[in-house]
């Protein structure tokens, strides 16, 4: 079995005005701290990016030089900005699982990542979501079915802003969604600050 991860890099970043994918945590930008990390894990691994926003040309210049481990896609969808038109452009050239991850989190685990997609894997589900004793959800740092993406997404659901919940309700009506408690992944990391963001460092 593979392991397949996909960053999404291709937002705004409205409210730091740079790209947080580029943003320093502990001297090393964030989205390189997530690929060291799911290197040591054995992914492989993808990054969604608008092709001609300004934003994204210090990423592409920094991935640039790590071809050997990551490859870039491009989003289908330059003027919307929505986590999933990365999800939908990477379906479009992928059918099977993978680990979707916002850009913003220099903490993930590769462990947990891996055990969700062991899950999708076993179960053959249509989405893996870890979920908080709140009822909260982590649908970005969260399992997917590329086939699946590809059918449900349409473009009338990124133009009307779809919520992540909203979507992934879209796919409960085609598939079946495990939720696992993030209590779960916390004791598989041995640790439990995986889905800190930047904005809360």
């Amino acid at each position: 079995m593979s392991y397949t991860a996909l960053i999404l890099a291709g937002g705004l970043s409205s409210r730091c005005r740079y790209p947080k994918a580029l943003i320093e945590y502990n001297g090393m930008p964030i989205i390189l701290r997530i690929i060291d990390e799911l290197k040591n894990g054995g992914f492989k691994i993808y990054i969604s990016i608008k092709r001609n926003a300004i934003s994204s040309k210090p990423i592409n210049n920094l991935i640039d030089s790590l071809k050997a481990y990551v490859s870039l896609i491009y989003d289908c969808y330059n003027d919307i900005y929505h986590p999933l038109v990365g999800i939908y452009s990477f379906s479009k050239i992928y059918d099977s699982y993978f680990i979707t991850l916002a850009c913003d989190m220099p903490l993930i685990g590769y462990k947990s990542c891996r055990y969700l997609l062991d899950i999708a894997f076993k179960n053959r589900v249509g989405a893996v979501i870890p979920i908080w004793p709140t009822g909260y959800i982590e649908p970005l740092y969260a399992v997917y079915n590329g086939d699946i993406c590809r059918s449900v997404i349409t473009e009338d659901m990124l133009k009307s802003n779809i919520s992540m919940r909203g979507f992934i309700k879209k796919i409960e009506d085609t598939s079946k969604v495990i939720y696992v408690p993030v209590s779960r992944l916390f004791e598989i990391e041995a640790r439990t600050d995986i889905f800190t963001n930047i904005n809360k460092l």
